[in-house]
Protein backbone atom coordinates (compact mmCIF):
# COMPACT_ATOMS: atom_id res chain seq x y z
CA UNK A 1 0.00 0.00 0.00
CA UNK A 2 1.07 3.59 -0.58
CA UNK A 3 3.09 4.71 2.41
CA UNK A 4 1.01 6.62 4.98
CA UNK A 5 -2.21 6.50 2.96
CA UNK A 6 -3.53 2.96 3.31
CA UNK A 7 -4.49 3.14 -0.37
CA UNK A 8 -3.84 0.11 -2.53
CA UNK A 9 -1.58 0.90 -5.50
CA UNK A 10 -0.67 -0.84 -8.74
CA UNK A 11 2.60 -1.89 -7.08
CA UNK A 12 0.61 -3.83 -4.46
CA UNK A 13 -1.45 -5.51 -7.19
CA UNK A 14 1.68 -6.42 -9.16
CA UNK A 15 3.29 -7.98 -6.10
CA UNK A 16 0.11 -9.90 -5.22
CA UNK A 17 -0.34 -11.19 -8.79
CA UNK A 18 3.33 -11.94 -9.33
CA UNK A 19 3.68 -9.66 -12.35
CA UNK A 20 5.32 -6.33 -13.13
CA UNK A 21 3.68 -2.96 -12.47
CA UNK A 22 3.77 -2.35 -16.23
CA UNK A 23 1.63 -5.45 -16.76
CA UNK A 24 -0.91 -4.17 -14.25
CA UNK A 25 -1.11 -0.85 -16.06
CA UNK A 26 -1.47 -2.57 -19.43
CA UNK A 27 -4.24 -4.78 -18.05
CA UNK A 28 -6.35 -1.81 -17.02
CA UNK A 29 -5.71 -0.11 -20.38
CA UNK A 30 -7.13 -3.17 -22.16
CA UNK A 31 -3.73 -3.66 -23.85
CA UNK A 32 -3.95 -6.68 -26.23
CA UNK A 33 -0.37 -7.64 -25.36
CA UNK A 34 -1.54 -8.93 -21.97
CA UNK A 35 -2.29 -12.66 -22.17
CA UNK A 36 -5.80 -13.74 -21.06
CA UNK A 37 -4.52 -15.82 -18.12
CA UNK A 38 -2.30 -12.97 -16.95
CA UNK A 39 -5.15 -10.48 -17.26
CA UNK A 40 -7.38 -12.76 -15.21
CA UNK A 41 -4.72 -13.06 -12.49
CA UNK A 42 -4.23 -9.28 -12.32
CA UNK A 43 -7.97 -8.57 -12.14
CA UNK A 44 -8.40 -11.19 -9.42
CA UNK A 45 -5.56 -9.65 -7.40
CA UNK A 46 -7.07 -6.18 -7.84
CA UNK A 47 -10.45 -7.45 -6.67
CA UNK A 48 -8.98 -9.16 -3.61
CA UNK A 49 -7.06 -6.03 -2.62
CA UNK A 50 -9.85 -3.58 -3.47
CA UNK A 51 -7.78 -1.75 -6.06
CA UNK A 52 -9.19 0.81 -8.48
CA UNK A 53 -6.97 2.52 -11.06
CA UNK A 54 -6.28 6.21 -10.55
CA UNK A 55 -7.55 7.76 -13.78
CA UNK A 56 -6.00 11.13 -13.09
CA UNK A 57 -2.57 9.62 -12.47
CA UNK A 58 -2.92 7.44 -15.55
CA UNK A 59 -3.72 10.46 -17.71
CA UNK A 60 -0.42 12.07 -16.70
CA UNK A 61 1.44 9.05 -18.07
CA UNK A 62 -0.63 8.08 -21.12
CA UNK A 63 -2.20 11.52 -21.91
CA UNK A 64 -5.53 9.65 -21.89
CA UNK A 65 -7.94 9.43 -18.95
CA UNK A 66 -10.61 7.31 -20.66
CA UNK A 67 -13.17 9.91 -19.51
CA UNK A 68 -15.63 11.71 -21.79
CA UNK A 69 -17.44 14.75 -20.37
CA UNK A 70 -21.12 15.14 -21.26
CA UNK A 71 -23.06 18.35 -20.61
CA UNK A 72 -26.88 18.54 -20.58
CA UNK A 73 -29.14 21.44 -19.52
CA UNK A 74 -31.54 19.43 -17.35
CA UNK A 75 -32.76 15.94 -16.55
CA UNK A 76 -36.48 16.76 -16.37
CA UNK A 77 -36.83 16.75 -20.15
CA UNK A 78 -36.79 13.04 -21.14
CA UNK A 79 -34.80 13.85 -24.29
CA UNK A 80 -31.73 14.54 -22.18
CA UNK A 81 -32.21 11.54 -19.91
CA UNK A 82 -32.36 9.43 -23.08
CA UNK A 83 -29.14 11.05 -24.31
CA UNK A 84 -27.43 10.34 -20.99
CA UNK A 85 -28.53 6.70 -21.01
CA UNK A 86 -27.56 6.08 -24.64
CA UNK A 87 -24.19 7.81 -24.34
CA UNK A 88 -23.39 5.83 -21.20
CA UNK A 89 -24.12 2.57 -23.01
CA UNK A 90 -22.06 3.50 -26.07
CA UNK A 91 -19.12 4.74 -24.01
CA UNK A 92 -19.23 1.71 -21.71
CA UNK A 93 -19.01 -0.58 -24.73
CA UNK A 94 -15.75 1.19 -25.61
CA UNK A 95 -14.42 0.87 -22.04
CA UNK A 96 -14.79 4.62 -21.52
CA UNK A 97 -16.23 6.49 -18.55
CA UNK A 98 -18.78 9.30 -18.65
CA UNK A 99 -18.48 12.43 -16.50
CA UNK A 100 -21.84 14.21 -16.42
CA UNK A 101 -22.28 17.98 -16.05
CA UNK A 102 -25.71 19.55 -15.51
CA UNK A 103 -25.63 23.02 -17.06
CA UNK A 104 -28.83 25.01 -16.60
CA UNK A 105 -27.65 28.40 -17.83
CA UNK A 106 -28.85 28.58 -21.43
CA UNK A 107 -27.58 32.13 -21.87
CA UNK A 108 -23.96 31.39 -21.07
CA UNK A 109 -23.51 27.72 -21.89
CA UNK A 110 -21.39 25.04 -20.19
CA UNK A 111 -18.85 26.32 -17.67
CA UNK A 112 -18.29 23.56 -15.10
CA UNK A 113 -16.59 21.30 -17.62
CA UNK A 114 -13.75 23.84 -17.79
CA UNK A 115 -13.75 24.96 -14.16
CA UNK A 116 -13.12 21.49 -12.70
CA UNK A 117 -9.75 21.10 -14.38
CA UNK A 118 -10.26 17.34 -14.44
CA UNK A 119 -8.62 15.45 -17.31
CA UNK A 120 -11.12 14.45 -19.98
CA UNK A 121 -10.37 13.00 -23.41
CA UNK A 122 -13.25 14.84 -25.05
CA UNK A 123 -16.52 16.68 -24.49
CA UNK A 124 -20.02 16.07 -25.87
CA UNK A 125 -22.02 19.28 -25.45
CA UNK A 126 -25.83 19.11 -25.46
CA UNK A 127 -26.41 22.26 -23.39
CA UNK A 128 -24.87 25.14 -25.35
CA UNK A 129 -26.80 28.15 -26.52
CA UNK A 130 -26.50 29.60 -30.03
CA UNK A 131 -23.84 32.12 -29.03
CA UNK A 132 -22.04 30.18 -26.30
CA UNK A 133 -18.44 31.45 -25.93
CA UNK A 134 -17.48 28.37 -23.93
CA UNK A 135 -17.38 26.16 -27.01
CA UNK A 136 -14.66 28.39 -28.43
CA UNK A 137 -12.82 28.21 -25.10
CA UNK A 138 -12.93 24.41 -25.17
CA UNK A 139 -11.53 24.43 -28.69
CA UNK A 140 -8.81 26.91 -27.67
CA UNK A 141 -7.67 24.39 -25.06
CA UNK A 142 -7.47 21.81 -27.84
CA UNK A 143 -9.98 19.52 -26.15
CA UNK A 144 -11.81 17.39 -28.75
CA UNK A 145 -15.48 18.38 -28.65
CA UNK A 146 -18.77 17.73 -30.41
CA UNK A 147 -22.22 19.36 -30.31
CA UNK A 148 -25.46 17.39 -29.94
CA UNK A 149 -29.09 18.59 -30.14
CA UNK A 150 -28.17 22.28 -29.79
CA UNK A 151 -26.00 24.06 -32.33
CA UNK A 152 -23.70 27.05 -31.84
CA UNK A 153 -23.34 29.82 -34.41
CA UNK A 154 -20.01 30.52 -36.05
CA UNK A 155 -17.86 27.67 -34.69
CA UNK A 156 -16.01 25.09 -36.75
CA UNK A 157 -16.87 21.95 -34.82
CA UNK A 158 -18.35 18.50 -35.35
CA UNK A 159 -22.07 18.31 -34.68
CA UNK A 160 -24.87 15.70 -34.63
CA UNK A 161 -28.37 17.20 -34.83
CA UNK A 162 -31.90 16.00 -35.52
CA UNK A 163 -33.05 17.13 -38.96
CA UNK A 164 -35.29 19.95 -37.74
CA UNK A 165 -36.11 21.12 -41.25
CA UNK A 166 -37.36 17.66 -42.25
CA UNK A 167 -39.42 17.34 -39.08
CA UNK A 168 -41.01 20.78 -39.38
CA UNK A 169 -41.92 20.18 -43.03
CA UNK A 170 -43.60 16.91 -42.08
CA UNK A 171 -45.63 18.63 -39.36
CA UNK A 172 -46.72 21.47 -41.64
CA UNK A 173 -47.66 19.06 -44.43
CA UNK A 174 -49.68 16.95 -42.00
CA UNK A 175 -51.63 19.81 -40.46
CA UNK A 176 -52.36 21.44 -43.81
CA UNK A 177 -53.53 18.12 -45.25
CA UNK A 178 -56.07 17.94 -42.40
CA UNK A 179 -57.45 21.34 -43.37
CA UNK A 180 -55.76 23.60 -40.79
CA UNK A 181 -54.90 27.16 -41.78
CA UNK A 182 -54.90 28.87 -38.36
CA UNK A 183 -51.86 27.28 -36.77
CA UNK A 184 -49.90 28.41 -33.72
CA UNK A 185 -46.66 27.39 -32.04
CA UNK A 186 -45.16 27.15 -28.57
CA UNK A 187 -41.42 27.24 -29.14
CA UNK A 188 -38.45 26.67 -26.88
CA UNK A 189 -35.79 29.10 -25.75
CA UNK A 190 -34.76 31.65 -28.40
CA UNK A 191 -31.20 31.21 -27.12
CA UNK A 192 -31.04 27.61 -28.36
CA UNK A 193 -30.99 26.24 -31.89
CA UNK A 194 -33.68 23.70 -31.00
CA UNK A 195 -36.00 26.54 -29.96
CA UNK A 196 -35.23 29.28 -32.49
CA UNK A 197 -34.27 26.80 -35.21
CA UNK A 198 -37.54 24.86 -35.11
CA UNK A 199 -39.47 28.11 -35.00
CA UNK A 200 -37.71 29.33 -38.15
CA UNK A 201 -38.02 25.99 -39.97
CA UNK A 202 -41.72 25.71 -39.15
CA UNK A 203 -42.39 29.23 -40.45
CA UNK A 204 -40.58 28.30 -43.66
CA UNK A 205 -42.57 25.09 -43.99
CA UNK A 206 -45.88 26.91 -43.55
CA UNK A 207 -44.79 29.56 -46.05
CA UNK A 208 -44.40 26.76 -48.57
CA UNK A 209 -48.16 26.29 -48.22
CA UNK A 210 -48.87 30.01 -48.45
CA UNK A 211 -49.55 30.26 -44.70
CA UNK A 212 -48.13 32.39 -41.89
CA UNK A 213 -48.69 32.25 -38.14
CA UNK A 214 -50.39 35.11 -36.31
CA UNK A 215 -47.79 36.53 -33.89
CA UNK A 216 -50.39 36.32 -31.10
CA UNK A 217 -50.42 32.55 -31.59
CA UNK A 218 -46.65 32.15 -31.08
CA UNK A 219 -45.30 31.87 -27.53
CA UNK A 220 -41.96 30.92 -25.98
CA UNK A 221 -41.64 28.37 -23.19
CA UNK A 222 -38.94 26.46 -21.31
CA UNK A 223 -38.94 22.89 -22.69
CA UNK A 224 -39.84 21.10 -19.44
CA UNK A 225 -43.08 19.75 -17.97
CA UNK A 226 -43.04 22.02 -14.93
CA UNK A 227 -41.68 25.26 -16.38
CA UNK A 228 -44.01 25.22 -19.39
CA UNK A 229 -47.21 25.19 -17.29
CA UNK A 230 -47.61 28.98 -17.11
CA UNK A 231 -47.06 29.49 -20.86
CA UNK A 232 -49.44 26.66 -21.73
CA UNK A 233 -52.13 28.27 -19.58
CA UNK A 234 -51.65 31.65 -21.28
CA UNK A 235 -51.83 30.01 -24.71
CA UNK A 236 -55.11 28.26 -23.93
CA UNK A 237 -56.55 31.52 -22.58
CA UNK A 238 -56.25 33.15 -26.01
CA UNK A 239 -59.64 34.55 -27.09
CA UNK A 240 -59.09 33.34 -30.67
CA UNK A 241 -57.38 30.00 -30.15
CA UNK A 242 -55.95 28.56 -33.39
CA UNK A 243 -57.18 25.17 -34.57
CA UNK A 244 -53.74 23.54 -34.31
CA UNK A 245 -50.49 24.11 -32.42
CA UNK A 246 -46.97 22.79 -32.86
CA UNK A 247 -45.00 22.49 -29.61
CA UNK A 248 -41.26 22.43 -30.29
CA UNK A 249 -40.75 19.73 -27.67
CA UNK A 250 -42.90 16.88 -26.40
CA UNK A 251 -42.43 18.11 -22.82
CA UNK A 252 -44.35 21.28 -23.73
CA UNK A 253 -46.94 19.30 -25.72
CA UNK A 254 -47.62 16.88 -22.85
CA UNK A 255 -48.07 19.82 -20.47
CA UNK A 256 -50.49 21.36 -22.97
CA UNK A 257 -52.52 18.16 -23.36
CA UNK A 258 -52.79 17.82 -19.58
CA UNK A 259 -54.09 21.38 -19.30
CA UNK A 260 -56.57 20.82 -22.14
CA UNK A 261 -58.03 17.89 -20.25
CA UNK A 262 -58.38 19.98 -17.09
CA UNK A 263 -60.11 22.82 -18.97
CA UNK A 264 -62.44 20.57 -20.97
CA UNK A 265 -60.81 21.46 -24.31
CA UNK A 266 -61.30 18.48 -26.60
CA UNK A 267 -58.23 17.29 -28.52
CA UNK A 268 -58.21 17.16 -31.50
CA UNK A 269 -61.77 18.45 -32.09
CA UNK A 270 -61.12 21.84 -30.48
CA UNK A 271 -57.34 21.88 -30.91
CA UNK A 272 -54.88 19.64 -32.73
CA UNK A 273 -51.53 19.26 -30.95
CA UNK A 274 -48.16 18.15 -32.37
CA UNK A 275 -44.87 17.69 -30.51
CA UNK A 276 -41.26 16.94 -31.35
CA UNK A 277 -39.00 14.17 -29.94
CA UNK A 278 -41.34 11.18 -29.29
CA UNK A 279 -40.52 10.81 -25.60
CA UNK A 280 -42.08 7.93 -23.65
CA UNK A 281 -45.23 9.72 -22.44
CA UNK A 282 -46.12 10.69 -26.03
CA UNK A 283 -47.29 7.13 -26.70
CA UNK A 284 -49.35 6.79 -23.51
CA UNK A 285 -53.02 6.23 -24.29
CA UNK A 286 -53.94 9.27 -22.23
CA UNK A 287 -51.61 11.47 -24.33
CA UNK A 288 -51.62 9.74 -27.73
CA UNK A 289 -49.49 12.56 -29.11
CA UNK A 290 -48.71 13.08 -32.78
CA UNK A 291 -45.03 13.94 -32.83
CA UNK A 292 -41.71 13.80 -34.65
CA UNK A 293 -39.52 10.91 -33.59
CA UNK A 294 -35.76 11.38 -33.45
CA UNK A 295 -33.42 8.41 -33.06
CA UNK A 296 -31.43 9.33 -29.95
CA UNK A 297 -29.59 6.00 -29.80
CA UNK A 298 -28.32 6.37 -33.36
CA UNK A 299 -27.28 9.98 -32.75
CA UNK A 300 -25.27 8.90 -29.70
CA UNK A 301 -23.52 6.11 -31.61
CA UNK A 302 -22.51 8.56 -34.34
CA UNK A 303 -21.47 11.23 -31.85
CA UNK A 304 -19.13 8.93 -29.92
CA UNK A 305 -17.63 7.52 -33.12
CA UNK A 306 -16.94 11.03 -34.44
CA UNK A 307 -15.56 12.31 -31.14
CA UNK A 308 -13.24 9.36 -30.62
CA UNK A 309 -11.89 9.90 -34.12
CA UNK A 310 -10.83 13.37 -32.97
CA UNK A 311 -9.42 11.98 -29.73
CA UNK A 312 -7.33 9.52 -31.73
CA UNK A 313 -5.91 12.32 -33.81
CA UNK A 314 -7.95 12.30 -37.01
CA UNK A 315 -7.58 15.72 -38.62
CA UNK A 316 -10.26 16.77 -41.09
CA UNK A 317 -12.76 19.56 -41.56
CA UNK A 318 -15.71 19.73 -39.20
CA UNK A 319 -18.52 17.30 -40.02
CA UNK A 320 -22.22 18.08 -39.59
CA UNK A 321 -24.66 15.17 -39.39
CA UNK A 322 -28.42 15.77 -39.70
CA UNK A 323 -30.05 12.69 -38.21
CA UNK A 324 -33.27 11.68 -40.04
CA UNK A 325 -36.56 12.06 -38.18
CA UNK A 326 -40.02 10.60 -38.70
CA UNK A 327 -43.55 11.93 -38.17
CA UNK A 328 -45.56 9.61 -35.90
CA UNK A 329 -49.29 10.27 -36.36
CA UNK A 330 -51.43 9.49 -33.32
CA UNK A 331 -54.75 10.74 -32.00
CA UNK A 332 -53.91 14.31 -30.99
CA UNK A 333 -54.37 15.64 -34.55
CA UNK A 334 -57.47 15.70 -36.73
CA UNK A 335 -59.48 18.01 -38.98
CA UNK A 336 -60.54 21.38 -37.53
CA UNK A 337 -64.15 21.72 -36.48
CA UNK A 338 -65.10 23.51 -39.69
CA UNK A 339 -63.73 20.65 -41.81
CA UNK A 340 -65.36 17.25 -41.80
CA UNK A 341 -63.60 14.04 -42.92
CA UNK A 342 -65.96 13.87 -45.86
CA UNK A 343 -64.58 17.17 -47.20
CA UNK A 344 -61.28 15.56 -48.08
CA UNK A 345 -59.39 16.03 -44.83
CA UNK A 346 -58.46 12.78 -43.16
CA UNK A 347 -58.02 11.30 -39.71
CA UNK A 348 -56.66 7.85 -39.00
CA UNK A 349 -59.71 5.63 -38.46
CA UNK A 350 -60.00 4.10 -35.03
CA UNK A 351 -57.20 6.18 -33.51
CA UNK A 352 -58.00 6.77 -29.82
CA UNK A 353 -58.11 10.40 -28.79
CA UNK A 354 -56.37 11.66 -25.66
CA UNK A 355 -58.32 10.73 -22.56
CA UNK A 356 -61.04 8.77 -24.41
CA UNK A 357 -60.64 5.68 -22.23
CA UNK A 358 -60.06 7.46 -18.93
CA UNK A 359 -56.66 5.83 -18.45
CA UNK A 360 -54.39 7.91 -16.22
CA UNK A 361 -50.78 8.79 -17.00
CA UNK A 362 -49.67 6.71 -14.05
CA UNK A 363 -51.47 3.64 -15.38
CA UNK A 364 -49.87 4.04 -18.78
CA UNK A 365 -46.43 4.48 -17.22
CA UNK A 366 -46.76 1.09 -15.59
Amino acid sequence: MAKGTGRVTSVDVARHAGVSQTTVSRTFRQDPRVLPNTRKRVLQAADELGYYPNLVARSLITTRSGIIAVTVPDVENPVFTAIITSLHEVLQARNLKMMLFLERNFEQGPHDVLATGLPVDGVIIASANRHSPVVGEIQARRIPALLMQRDVDGVDIDRVMPDNAQGCRAIADHLVSLGHTRIGMITGSPFTSSGSGRHKRFEEALAGHGLAMDSRHVMTSPPTFTDSAEVVERFLDLPDLPTAVFCSSDAIAVSLLDKCRRLGIEVPRDLSVVGFDDIGPAAWTSMNLTTVRQDIASQCEIAVMMLMGRVEGLDHSATAVDSPVELIVRGSTGPPRSVSPGDGAHHRAGAPRPGDDGVSDEDDAG
